[in-house]
């Protein structure tokens, strides 16, 4: 069950500005976008996104961004291209 109120959004990108128990520290800065990854994890859903001026999300979620990308722009039909 869906916890509520819940932040929604996706598309989302940014800077890693913390790190949880067992993520390496080079993360730490790192430009990133999540992707939703099986088993099924709902982006807005099973935790805030897009919306939020912060959000958590498990490191296996975490995509690297290439410096080329912008952090502003939709990242799907931009890294599909």
């Amino acid at each position: 069950m869906v916890q509520r109120p819940r932040i929604l959004g996706h598309e989302e990108a940014g800077r890693v500005v913390a790190l949880g128990d067992e993520v390496p520290e080079d993360l730490l800065a790192k430009r990133v976008t999540v992707a939703l990854v099986p088993p099924a994890t709902a982006i807005g859903l099973d935790f805030d996104e897009g919306y939020a001026e912060f959000a958590v999300a498990p490191m296996n979620t975490l995509v690297l961004l290439p410096e080329n990308v912008s952090l502003r722009k939709p990242l799907l039909r931009r890294m599909r291209r």
